[in-house]
């Protein structure tokens, strides 16, 4: 008989870039000097960049975010979103050397962390 991996169900999200980090390594450009979907090589995103789709992994400190997003700026948008490692975190944002960000689950809200839930969130 063949054992089932636990499979992890990543929850849904929303980031949205709230202001510049003081003292970034790469400014945040207004939107009209910014190409979206295009490399914008020494810039950061602009304020009030979001994306939604799934976070793969734990927000923590020392790490970037991470979401397989498939909605970018209002428009259904496959890809990646990979910030710079996280300095700073609270419960709706975190900061990274050069942004501010807010966060919104848009998945039922579950008072555990869905990376170490084994009752609900991890199939058996």
């Amino acid at each position: 008989m063949k054992t089932k991996k636990p499979q992890l169900q990543m929850p849904r999200i929303r980031v949205r870039k709230q202001s510049a980090a003081q003292n970034p390594d790469f400014p945040t450009p207004e939107w009209s000097q910014f190409k979206v979907g295009e490399r914008n090589e020494g810039v950061s995103l602009p304020k009030d960049y979001v994306v939604e789709g799934e976070l793969l992994s734990p927000i923590r400190v020392g790490q970037s975010v991470r979401v397989l997003r498939d909605d970018r700026n209002g428009v259904k948008e496959a890809g990646a979103f990979v910030t710079s490692p996280v300095v700073s975190l609270t419960d709706k944002g975190f900061s990274t050397k050069n942004s501010v960000y807010l966060y919104e689950y848009l998945t039922e809200e579950k008072k555990h962390d869905p990376y170490t839930c084994f009752s609900c969130c991890l199939e058996h």
